[in-house]
């Protein structure tokens, strides 16, 4: 899994940091779902990195009480698989097909995509953050109030709990592409002070290491790992109006470098395939960071037509960018630094999912107000024929989706 909320701006749990599992088994994002007047609460997005591909792999989008397969090269679906939870707001899924629905109900529930099949929740007590699983697919790590929970994906059996210190509260996830460590990303309060703090987890003996300190940089929204696996990447929303950060902290020692500010508030960020740019999307731009001269570069500026923007993604060879807005989503050149036209949608009506397929040559887009995804191609950036999964109201949208080959 790799590239995926009401739109809260502190989200209760966040979808920041769920990990890859691999690179074709790939995580699209969550989005917010909200109307102008009323905000849903929030689950934050999976960054996905996939692989430049070829191929058309099967998507697995998770609508309501069951997982949708649709065969991406014909936009054709197979026979759905029911799932004992409604309103799925994150996956995790392995390359074998095995993994994780987490709904909102504390409940992990056991599935495998190949064999189209579930199995009876595992309860997660005290559940209260993400859900991730290493990158070789053997553990699931869900976040609750007293520590990490691992989980065995093959018997889906509950571990013993990887305690954290006092107070400190898990916002996202993220861990290194050779599963060797998992990282917890959140705040610890005292008083009135808020401070952002680093919890390595190693994984082969789930031991939590002693906290990496980042200061009062303020709210950790998103942690993800770049793909050579050297670096931890943060992103920080900021007490201060308009105002986030991106820290980078080495893999390999612990220490963190510098912050970089910018001065906009921004919530969702996206790596470049190649590890050396993080793109952060705020209000009307998304501003580059040089992650290896650890510098903001000029933002990029659009008008989106109404409402902030949502989410991005970005190509799996790097060179655009897709954001969604409330009502269109606009492609960016990363190279050239140009907006283009927008791509028009029709009743997109604050979408609840965004997600790049793995070979590049679609993005996909689940309708707000239906149960409809949309699928756009990133050759001519014109929307496809809409696809429905055959249901009613909130709980029948996708809100989730990961891909197989």
């Amino acid at each position: 899994m790799n590239n995926s909320l009401e739109a809260g701006r502190r989200p209760r749990r966040s979808r920041a940091a769920t990990v890859p599992a691999v690179v074709v088994a790939v995580f699209a994002v969550v989005v917010p779902a909200a109307h102008a007047s009323q905000r849903v609460p929030t689950r934050q997005p999976s960054a996905v990195r996939p692989a430049p591909s070829s191929s058309w792999p099967v998507a697995y989008f998770a609508a309501g009480s069951q997982i949708v397969p649709v065969r991406t090269r014909t936009w054709t679906t197979e026979k759905p698989m029911k799932v004992p939870a409604a309103t799925a707001t994150n996956m995790a899924i392995a390359s074998d097909g095995k993994g994780y629905l987490d709904g909102v109900l504390g409940e992990l529930v056991p599935v495998d995509l190949i064999s189209k099949t579930a199995r009876p929740p595992i309860l997660i007590r005290d559940a209260t953050g993400p859900v991730a699983i290493t990158p070789d697919g053997r553990t699931a790590y869900a976040v609750t109030a007293k520590g990490l929970l691992p989980v065995d994906v093959a018997s889906n059996r509950v571990g013993k709990l990887i305690r954290l210190h006092r107070g400190f509260n898990v916002t996202a996830l993220a861990m290194t592409p050779d599963s060797r460590i998992l990282y917890a990303v959140g705040v610890t309060q005292q008083g009135r002070r808020v401070s952002t703090e680093i919890v390595p987890v190693m994984t082969a003996s789930n031991k939590a290491l002693r906290p990496i300190a980042l200061g009062r940089t303020g709210w950790p929204a998103q942690a993800l790992v770049t793909p050579d696996g050297k670096t931890l990447v943060v992103l920080n929303m900021s007490s201060v109006f308009e105002e986030c950060s991106v820290t980078q902290i080495s893999v390999t020692t612990g220490k963190p470098r510098p912050r970089v500010r910018i001065p906009a508030s921004g919530e969702q960020m996206v790596l470049s395939p190649a590890g050396t740019t993080a793109y952060v999307l705020s209000n009307k731009k998304v501003t580059p960071i040089n992650l290896v001269t650890n510098t903001a570069r000029p933002a990029i500026k659009f008008r989106p037509s109404s409402g902030d923007p949502i989410n991005l993604v970005i190509t799996p060879n790097g060179k655009r960018l897709y954001v969604l807005t409330a009502d269109q989503i606009i492609p960016i050149s990363t190279a050239r630094r140009t907006v283009f036209r927008s791509v028009r949608v029709a009743n997109l009506d604050w979408p609840v999912l965004i997600a790049m397929n793995p070979n590049g040559k679609e993005l996909y887009v689940g309708r707000g107000g239906e149960d409809e995804v949309v699928p756009v191609s990133t050759a001519t950036d014109r929307s496809g024929r809409p696809i429905s999964f055959g249901g009613t109201g909130r709980d029948a949208r996708a809100w989730v989706v990961a891909f197989l080959p």
